[in-house]
């Protein structure tokens, strides 16, 4: 996956969706705030924040902070699992964690490790894959544990403290057709794949034509995020927001 990410449609268009819904939740001013991406995996992310003056990656897994050494240099890089994170209370403007909460077997346990090292004020950008009935052979060889609703991941910010002023579906028009996919899968009676299983993730190399519709398709929805909330989608966003007020203040 690695290999392919930096071009692929899903994570370049996401990125675009991603980083202006976060301009816009912190009011733009990136540059001025300490930023923490909160699971990196090899960089992906940390290669878009690159310009950031007080960047830092944190994963838990070795290689993938090798891998995102080579994408962003510049970045600070921690080893370290989301649910202990050795990191002092109130250090970060903003977060991301991106598409993380599903892999961890106590969700609930990172997000009030994120709720600790956000500084009064500071907001969370975070990303989930939607809607149980899309699970298919992908979500088993990403090793996730869940797919959310919207309800189910509000609520898993809120306990943790978060207030949550925004939060969205997106992968809109990508929707149908991935549904129909996976849902025909079902009816023609496809195994499914367990934990253990071998299985193999929907990233591949596609041709670049098509890659690249793709990517404009997918990264143009942040247009409409910027106006609504979109009903329905392969993904959810949300902002979350410690508040001034809150527990642990000091």
């Amino acid at each position: 996956m690695a290999a392919v990410m930096d071009r692929h449609f899903w994570f370049r268009g996401t990125r675009r969706v991603i980083l202006n819904w976060a301009n816009d939740a912190v009011g733009g001013g990136l540059e001025k705030l300490r930023v923490a991406d909160v699971g990196c995996g090899p960089g992906t992310t940390l290669s878009w924040l690159s310009h950031l003056p007080r960047i830092v990656g944190i994963d838990r897994a070795a290689l993938c902070l090798e891998l995102a050494r080579e994408r962003a240099p510049n970045a600070e890089l921690i080893q370290a699992n989301a649910e202990e994170l050795p990191l002092k209370d109130q250090q970060f403007d903003l977060i991301f964690c991106l598409d993380i909460l599903e892999h961890l077997e106590h969700p609930e346990k990172a997000v009030e490790e994120l709720y600790r090292i956000l500084k009064p004020g500071g907001i969370l950008i975070s990303t989930v894959p939607a809607w149980q009935f899309l699970w298919s052979e992908h979500d088993v060889a990403l090793g996730h544990h869940r797919r959310y609703r919207k309800k189910a991941f509000k609520n898993l910010l809120q306990g943790g403290g978060f207030e949550v002023p925004r939060i969205s579906y997106y992968n809109f028009f990508l929707f149908p057709p991935i549904a129909s996919v996976r849902v025909a899968q079902r009816l023609i009676g496809s195994k499914t794949v367990e934990e253990g299983d071998a299985a193999s993730s929907d990233v591949k190399v596609m041709p670049r034509a098509i890659n690249g519709l793709l990517e404009s398709v997918l990264g143009g929805e942040r247009h409409l995020l910027r106006h609504i909330n979109l009903p329905f989608g392969v993904s959810l966003i949300a902002t979350g927001q410690r508040p001034f007020d809150g527990p642990g203040k000091e």
